[in-house]
């Protein structure tokens, strides 16, 4: 089974629920374990300030483990993906983006089958059925690798939504389908 952690946002803002979803990320990762850092859904000049800030939360919440993380890249993505124990997609405000990128490795799927894939906001977006974009106020389509419906920045202090409430939206959408409201810093791991 893939265990799959869906964050709300914002993983940056040092509180206890970030500081436990890093900690997630890190404790089904092995003793010299692998961590792959996903930032399709950003632009390219901002990778080495994510990857610094991302790699110490995820050492400082390991406890002591020895990890390896690097970035991904879309050269050599497929065997990055192979090296992972774990993979993380930060969200950013590409959100289509990053899934037309995921899309274009068409076994991307498979490469992830058995792994931890945790997924901020756009990551989270990216592998479900069905996600709220907060920025244009619609219900979209992720890559559908789990049967969820998400909503991330839920009522969000920091991250505006425009239009209609969107559970009243989603409620259009499967009912047999879970829906995942998440708010900033909030996170739930499933396993599918």
């Amino acid at each position: 089974m893939t265990k799959y952690i869906l964050h709300g946002g914002y993983p940056n803002t040092k509180n206890d629920l970030n500081a436990g979803f890093y900690r997630e990320i890190s404790q089904y990762v092995p003793e010299n374990g692998n961590i792959l850092l996903v930032y399709f859904a950003r632009d390219d000049e901002d990778y080495e300030r994510l990857f610094k800030q991302d790699s110490e939360k995820i050492i400082k919440q390991a406890r002591g483990k020895k990890l390896n993380i690097k970035i991904a890249t879309k050269e050599n993505f497929f065997k990055e993906l192979d090296w992972a124990n774990s993979i993380y997609m930060r969200g950013g405000d590409y959100t289509q983006k990053l899934i037309n990128t995921l899309k274009e490795y068409p076994d991307f799927e498979n490469k992830i089958k058995d792994k931890v894939v945790a997924g901020s906001s756009s990551g989270a977006y990216a592998v479900s059925t069905y996600y709220y974009s907060n920025s244009s106020g619609a219900i979209k389509e992720g890559l559908d690798l789990i049967p969820l419906r998400v909503i991330c920045h839920y009522k969000s202090k920091i991250h505006e939504n425009i239009g209609e409430d969107p559970v009243e939206l989603m409620k259009d959408y499967p009912k047999d389908l879970e829906l995942a409201v998440l708010k900033d810093f909030e996170w739930k791991t499933y396993e599918f």
